[in-house]
């Protein structure tokens, strides 16, 4: 029983371009993700514990529907200028995520062709003790639910 860690939580969160996916390959659970050349996963600049993923699947005549929803809060003292062009970019193509549990497995959120698309906020505190950063919520319905990344 010692080997066994069930802590929870998203320890690490990077995001790709739909445009920068060569292709996705399917086995089972898993995707394997080849980006186009030059391309490499960029990492949010998140707050730690303020990373969300959750899937809900819903049954109808049509089969099984997947509403994957991401929410991930960024301070915005780790918010550089290149970050904030992204999130433009974010807002108008979407993503494709892949994070890190504390267990160590990277799971895969949103398709090349069914992007997680959402919003980007800026949160501005009214008081001292209230937080200030970027929000940014994203969702996606999909007909496959979350992967596991296969390398």
């Amino acid at each position: 029983m010692s080997d066994i860690d069930n802590a929870g939580g998203i320890i690490l969160a990077e995001y790709v371009f739909p445009s920068e996916i060569l292709t996705m390959f399917y086995l089972n659970d898993g995707v394997n993700i080849v980006l186009n050349l030059g391309c490499t996963w960029k990492m949010f600049p998140h707050a730690k514990n303020k990373i969300s993923v959750e899937s809900m699947p819903t049954n109808d005549d049509t089969g099984t529907i997947y509403d994957t929803k991401v929410s991930i809060i960024c301070p915005y003292n780790r918010v550089t200028s290149a970050d904030k062009i992204y999130f433009d970019q974010l807002k108008q193509v979407g993503m494709i995520l892949r994070y890190t549990l504390s267990s160590g497995e990277r799971m895969i959120a949103g398709q090349n062709f069914y992007p997680l698309r959402g919003t980007v906020r800026r949160l501005t505190p009214g008081k001292m003790s209230d937080f200030s950063g970027y929000q940014l919520d994203f969702s996606s319905k999909t007909t496959v639910d979350l992967l596991s990344y296969l390398y």
